[in-house]
């Protein structure tokens, strides 16, 4: 019995294939051999694209990961923004309002001494014209 198997690519393309002789213990060995290699290497390529995969994997969900960091952390920032510019108005109004209070309570008191002034003045020209009504 002979069994032909083909020859790897690396060999010279004159040869052919060559027929493995099936009839002693050496051709059973080499085919033995051969599927063992076989499998082996199918098991290493199974592995390395079963690792390869994982690694793909995890790269992505740690890509995912940093992406989520980048958008909470942002998120945090206008947060921050937004309080911060919030406290600031609310400081900025209660400054305008005493303002308004002291501008109210200034011009009062301008208009109470401005009316004091004219008052006085009146009274004065009422005086000098009392006296200069009598002599």
């Amino acid at each position: 019995v002979s069994l032909v198997l083909p020859v790897s690519p690396m060999a010279n393309c004159d040869l052919g294939s060559r027929p493995v002789l099936l009839s002693n213990g050496h051709g059973w060995a080499n085919v033995t051999r051969f599927a063992a290699l076989s499998l082996h290497r199918l098991s290493e390529t199974q592995h390395k694209a079963k690792m390869s995969g994982a690694s793909a994997l995890w790269r992505c969900f740690s890509r995912m990961e940093e992406e989520q960091k980048r958008c909470g952390l942002h998120r945090l920032r206008q947060s921050a923004s937004m309080e911060s510019v919030l406290s600031t108005k609310k400081q900025t109004d209660e400054m305008l309002r005493k303002l308004r209070v002291m501008v109210d309570s200034f011009d009062l008191e301008v208009d109470e001494s401005v009316e004091s002034i004219c008052r006085h003045i009146l009274d004065e020209e009422d005086d000098l014209m009392n006296l200069f009504l009598k002599h």
